[in-house]
């Protein structure tokens, strides 16, 4: 392809050719389409563009200002300060005055082709002075503010020229993008004010201000004329220069910029001039522009595209991620050769991370390597374990990640038996060519996955977009670049331009932010508008499954199908907090898929435990699945298996034969690179883990050919782990699922969560989740054991001790003590060691924990880093959080992501051990957060000292009761949070599980099942159930209870049991027939005894007055019984149980 080159990052391309950059494109040049050497792949040359460039690279703050043009016409009597109609980009509509004062209003062209467009005030100011004017987004979506000289370019804040502020709470100067201040959006004003005389420029939001200077400007722009500047992407904005119009009181001396004396006419400005009048854009052809996709040939409009400029924001993209990808491989590589060159193998055996001297023996055609020691044990290794990268190479022929003769890429599919079994695809083993090779295996960064990023990119950069083709004539050869890129990822379609349009300051905005503030979803951002149009549909499928009945969904797992299967969206977020079922709702997608004919289905995920579980549902549910990549061969959907059944062997036959006999192929996003599925396209695509994906490895399963793509995940959860702080701080460790988020695209919530205790829950779904996150299960359903020395199901201990270093790592070994005591107390109230986990932030604390344990807990209880224990739970959590010291200092400790992770695993207790002081002074609020907010919930919070738990400290208590305190004053929503949570647990189904729990009391009391109303009543209470019906339900159990009880004392015929039992019968409403046998049988007991005296049951012996009185004739009186005798007749039931309820 001529016009442009590339560089293949790690792959040996060093490109040449003609080149363009970012800049040059926008603003054009004299060289037009002639283009310069592009040194590297993101100065890739194109043909595109009449705008054309110079081709000298993204960057040019170097670059000399343009030589000044003369004035413009100054303002004539009776005009004012407005937006230039000569210095506006063809994109934005000009309205006019909006009929307040001299505030004027404008918007972008949704039609124009264009993601922005800018527009300049016709005057600024220079010299000096303290001025402002003030914006009103009037809609939503992005707008940047700021100011510029005349010159500069109106792609606010690109250039060394311009300064702009944006709603996604970023700052930019130069093509930079840091955060900064607030999100604005929607009904917010802001106004932008620069300071001559400091030569700084600081903003209000709302008439408050954002604290600190945004810029500041050197000395070297002195004098030199400023002009208001908005650049609007989504949004409608007004502005006014003179504070009409509403605009918030100006403070601080600023004056509104049209009061200024000395305002300078832009040189474009023509006195007189007013807004263009544009009518709506007419459709420029003749005729309908056709696009080849892998479903058949489509009109542009069909394939969701129209011809545009998309090639600058795609080169922009491509040179974002290969730049980060560049150091990070190189912050991988380096760390490995640290660790290979500076430790020994013992010492890397010890540390978990390494092991040598192994025998090996490799199957070439599975690409699976066996490993084992040759008459010694194999020791534990901590971190290699299943799935994770690994290098192998030979003892002899050392580490060389750049010579696969040395040293390949693997992952750890199996440990087991002494062996450790890997997967490659590499065809050769290292060797040294002697013949009896042994092998050592390292911890080490994923080769393969980066050449499968880099390839991908390659692909992206050389696609030809909606250009391809012009109409059906044209040769299928212009889809040899981008045969897996006509679906979702389309350049120069609407929903892909949106995708890859403002990556540096998207990336930036996602950088750091917080649940309680993160702005809300913008229905009318670009992402939003293109993701909710309906998937141009691919070829009807018919599917091999035989799907059984799926798993009841709850109202919002439903509403997440409906989006996609009903509304059919292109492109699906769906946000699901800790223990909301994001695989069941993913699981129910695909079903939902496979039974309309629309397939096949492409199911990817982060990592190999989350892909196998979405394999084994789908194959539980009569799915026809493929579980490609890292998968146990005895498993019915791994490849073994699939080629058995087909009676076949490896290879383009077998693996044809059997991609014909499946629905669904799952595998890592890493995975979705591997040799075989290159010629596969896959019309319908879910992610789930979405949210810990690094960017550029989704854009391997979304290349596939997506028509219609779900995204399942929680970016309030742990991103992916990044080792170079550079690619940190370029946003390589920002996820697209938390990047189109950031840009206001909309999302859908699972909101039930059936994991926690109701206690543990309550404070991440306040903190976290904005309150949202909403109880499927109940108090009753998660009970601790009785006889644990803990008040509450979440559990604080303060230890006393000072953390130490471990290396370059942290521990504490009073609270390994702590842990170990803990999993002790544990394990003696009937929880299994597996079902304990244990956490801490450090992995010298991991270590330490590991070798304190009891003997028989050391292999069972799980203890890991919070990033290795994210997906998973257990019925126990304990949390070490290291951190103890007089500063106040806790690391990274303070993300409240990672807190996150670590406070959502547990289902029954959680116990939290730290040093309360420590976190009190920190200034991470987090953790003085969840103290406050659990003096509602009662958290279980006191000290372990001498190996028992004991009362806080008194200077420690004092603290904390203040900070309790202070918490309540400041934050009345979380009480007010916590106090309906115990109210009424199960907000989220109270409607329709109140119904079922009613019909279940109705029905078991009528059929006087006593087991079975013991369960309903308790839930039944947890669910707010009517007190009348709960109150009917427990009279019939205790009556239930009651007779069963008289029955057993009948059987026994012992008085005294019997006596009791008659006397709750007649309380609690027992038959009357029933209470009649009693009596009768108590009657035959109660005879007295000669040899022992009178029965206590027996009247007492009469005296010799009531004996004469006795033989006088008198009326016969009514023989009473025993029962009479001792007031438990049926006339005191009654004042019984007056007296019992009270």
């Amino acid at each position: 392809m001529s016009g442009w080159g590339w560089s293949g990052w790690n792959s040996g391309w060093k490109g040449g050719g003609a080149g363009w950059s970012e800049d040059n494109w926008r603003d054009g040049g004299k060289e037009g389409k002639r283009g310069g050497k592009g040194k590297d792949r993101g100065d890739a040359g194109s043909k595109g563009g009449s705008k054309g460039g110079n081709g000298k690279g993204q960057k040019d703050a170097a670059a000399p200002a343009k030589a000044p043009r003369g004035p413009g016409d100054a303002l004539q009597a009776g005009e004012s300060l407005r937006l230039n109609v000569n210095d506006c980009e063809n994109g934005l509509l000009l309205m006019g005055s909006t009929g307040s004062g001299t505030r004027e209003r404008a918007k972008r062209k949704t039609d124009s082709g264009t993601q922005w467009a800018g527009v300049r005030a016709d005057c600024g100011v220079g010299g000096e002075g303290l001025w402002a004017f003030c914006v009103w987004n009037e809609t939503g979506g992005n707008l940047r503010i700021g100011w510029s000289t005349a010159d500069a370019k109106l792609a606010l804040g690109t250039d060394r020229f311009s300064w702009g502020f944006g709603g996604t709470a970023t700052k930019s100067h130069a093509g930079n993008f840091e955060k900064f201040g607030q999100t604005f959006g929607k009904d917010d004003a802001i106004t932008c004010c620069v300071d001559l005389e400091r030569r700084a420029i600081l903003y209000f939001k709302n008439g408050r201000e954002i604290p600190g200077d945004a810029f500041t400007f050197g000395k070297e722009l002195s004098g030199e004329p400023l002009y208001p500047h908005v650049y609007a992407k989504e949004a409608t904005f007004s502005i006014s220069f003179d504070g009409s119009g509403g605009a918030p009181p100006l403070s601080g001396g600023f004056k509104w910029i049209a009061e200024a004396g000395n305002l300078v006419p832009h040189p474009s400005r023509v006195s007189g001039a007013g807004p263009a009048e544009v009518a709506q854009d007419e459709a420029g052809d003749s005729g309908p522009k056709f696009v080849l996709t892998p479903y058949g040939w489509r009109t542009v409009e069909q394939a969701g595209g129209i011809t545009q400029e998309w090639r600058t924001s795609l080169d922009a993209y491509v040179r974002h991620f290969t730049s980060s990808l560049e150091l990070e491989y190189e912050a991988e590589r380096q760390a490995v050769l640290e660790k290979v060159q500076k430790r020994s193998t013992r010492q890397l055996q010890d540390e978990g991370i390494g092991i040598a001297g192994l025998c090996g023996e490799f199957d070439a055609v599975y690409g699976r390597v066996t490993l084992w020691p040759d008459g010694w044990r194999m020791p534990y290794l901590s971190e290699i374990k299943f799935g994770r990268a690994v290098l192998l190479s030979t003892m002899n022929g050392g580490v060389d990640l750049e010579d696969p003769k040395k040293t390949i890429s693997a992952e750890v599919e199996s440990i087991r038996d002494n062996t450790i079994i890997l997967s490659t695809p590499y065809e050769r083993l290292p060797s040294t060519g002697s013949g009896n090779d042994l092998y050592r295996v390292d911890l080490g960064p994923n080769i393969i996955a980066n050449k499968r990023i880099d390839k991908m990119l390659d692909e992206l950069q050389r696609c030809l977009g909606v250009d391809q083709a012009a109409n059906p004539r044209d040769s299928i050869q212009k889809l040899n670049y981008n045969a897996n890129l006509c679906g979702l990822l389309l350049p120069g379609a609407p929903l892909a331009d949106a995708l890859y349009a403002d990556i540096h300051e998207s990336s930036a905005a996602a950088a750091k932010w917080d649940p309680l503030t993160r702005a809300a979803p913008n229905p009318k951002a670009d992402i939003s508008r293109h993701a909710r149009e309906k998937d141009i549909g691919a070829e009807k499928y018919t599917a091999h499954s035989d799907i059984h009945s799926e798993k009841d969904l709850n109202e919002s797992q439903q509403n997440a199908r409906d989006m996609v299967l009903e509304q059919r969206r292109r492109f699906t977020l769906v946000q699901g907090p800790p223990g909301t079922g994001k695989t069941t709702t993913a699981v129910a997608i695909i079903c939902g898929w496979l039974k309309s004919n629309r397939g096949p289905v492409l199911a990817s995920a982060f990592s190999n435990k989350g892909c196998d579980n979405v394999a084994q549902q789908l194959h539980a549910l009569g799915v026809k699945v493929l579980r490609m990549g890292l998968c146990s061969a005895k498993e019915p959907y791994s490849l073994e298996t699939r080629l058995q059944e087909c009676g076949l062997r490896r290879g383009e036959k077998g693996m044809k034969a059997v991609f014909e006999t499946v629905d669904v192929i799952c595998a890592t996003c890493i995975g979705c690179g591997m040799g075989p599925l290159d010629s596969k396209t896959f019309p319908f695509i879910v992610i789930d883990e979405a949210a810990q994906v690094i960017e550029p490895a989704v854009i391997l399963p979304l290349g596939k050919g997506a028509v219609q793509t779900v995204m399942v995940g929680d970016q309030c959860q742990l991103p992916a782990t990044v080792l170079s702080q550079e690619a940190q701080a370029k946003g390589l460790d920002i996820s697209m699922f938390d990047r189109l988020l950031s840009m206001g695209m909309e999302y859908t919530l699972l909101t039930d969560q059936y994991r926690m205790h109701p206690s543990i829950s309550a404070f991440p779904s306040w903190r976290f989740y904005r309150g949202d996150l909403k109880n499927a299960v109940t108090d009753a359903d998660r009970q601790l054991p009785h006889g644990l020395p803990f008040r509450s199901p979440l559990v604080f201990l303060h230890v006393d001790a000072m953390e130490s270093s471990g290396g370059a790592s942290k521990k504490n070994e009073a609270e390994a003590d702590c842990v170990a005591w803990v999993v002790e107390q544990v394990m003696q109230h009937e929880i299994r060691p597996e079902s304990i986990g244990v956490i801490s932030p450090y992995g010298a604390q991991v270590k330490l924990i590991q070798r304190s344990l009891p003997y028989n807990a050391q292999l069972a209880v799980q203890v890991s880093t919070v990033d290795a224990f994210q997906g998973s739970e257990r019925e126990v959590i304990i949390f070490s959080l290291v951190r103890a010291n007089r500063r106040g200092d806790v690391g990274f400790v303070a993300d409240w992501r990672r807190l996150n992770v670590a406070l959502t695993r547990a289902r029954r207790l959680c116990v939290v051990i730290g040093n309360i002081p420590t976190w009190l002074q920190t200034e991470s609020s987090l953790l003085r957060d969840w103290l406050g907010f659990h003096q509602v919930g009662k958290a279980d919070v006191r000290a372990f000292r001498g190996y028992n738990v004991t009362a806080l400290p008194a200077d420690v208590a004092a603290k904390a009761n203040a900070l309790r305190q202070d918490f309540a004053t400041k934050n009345p929503a979380p009480q007010k949070l916590a106090r309906a949570q115990k109210a009424e647990r199960n907000v989220s189904v109270a409607g329709k599980k109140a119904r079922e729990i009613t019909q279940a009391l109705e029905d078991a009391i009528k059929a006087s099942d006593e087991v079975v109303l013991k369960s309903v009543i308790s839930q039944a209470k947890e669910a707010g159930i009517e007190k009348s019906i709960i109150d009917e339900a427990e009279t019939v159990l205790e009556s239930l209870a009651a007779s069963k009880k008289l029955q057993a004392a009948m059987q026994s015929r012992d008085p005294t049991a019997l006596v009791q039992a008659i006397i709750l019968a007649k309380m609690t409403g027992v038959d009357e027939d029933k209470v009649q046998q009693a009596e009768d049988l108590m009657n035959e007991l109660v005879v007295p005894s000669e040899e022992h005296g009178r029965s206590f049951y027996a009247p007492a012996p009469k005296t010799e007055k009531e004996s004469v009185a006795e033989e006088a004739p008198t009326q016969k009186k009514k023989k009473k019984s025993w029962a009479g005798l001792l007031n438990t007749g049926p006339k005191y039931a009654g004042r019984n149980r007056e007296d019992r309820a009270s």
